[in-house]
């Protein structure tokens, strides 16, 4: 789902029957159950009562793990919330980079296979990712988060869509940005 202007486009990632339901995220649902239900009622005044909310068969999931690894991520979330709402980007860098840095290697490996491919919201992060690898000079990693982004936002968004289009511009300077800097090792080395 797409929104291009006022207009809504749905982009079919698979087949849908034609019996089947189709339903819209009002919010992120990789959240908990307590947190999405509470989000819902202060921002739109309804208790959902989906079967993701009703079933809260993720919950246990997302909650799984060393407590001691997932809490100060968990903790962590309003403050960083708090820095990107207020744009206070370096001070988000700061944060993250210090939380990763912390508790990286500790983060289980279920946290990363909520999304099922493709989906918009894991390419979007991806791109994400890949732009501050790229803030970071970290070029290699970036082109290659830019091209794993790239391969579901194609699909998910389509490939006129303002977010493919700049996805291919970065993943284009990222190799211009290559190309200068093996070109100037080899001027360095024929010197």
């Amino acid at each position: 789902m797409v929104f291009v202007g006022t207009k809504l486009h749905l982009r079919a990632v698979r087949d849908i029957n034609p019996e089947e339901e189709l339903t819209i995220s009002y919010i992120e649902t990789l959240s908990l159950t307590e947190d999405r239900r509470r989000q819902l009622e202060d921002q739109y005044h309804f208790t959902c009562h989906c079967q993701l909310c009703d079933s809260q068969e993720k919950d246990g999931l997302m909650l799984s793990g060393n407590e001691s690894t997932w809490c100060p991520l968990k903790e962590a979330l309003p403050r960083l919330e708090g820095l990107k709402a207020e744009s206070d980007w370096p001070a988000l860098l700061e944060n993250c980079s210090q939380l990763l840095s912390t508790v990286g290697d500790d983060v289980p490996d279920e946290n990363l296979q909520y999304y099922p491919d493709p989906h918009p919201v894991h390419g979007v992060q991806l791109m994400r990712v890949g732009k501050l690898q790229h803030y970071l000079e970290h070029i290699e990693d970036a082109l290659d988060t830019f091209k794993q982004a790239f391969k579901i936002i194609k699909l998910t968004h389509g490939v006129d869509h303002p977010m493919t289009t700049d996805l291919l511009m970065k993943m284009e300077e990222c190799r211009s940005e290559l190309d200068q800097k093996a070109s100037s090792c080899l001027r360095i080395e024929e010197n």
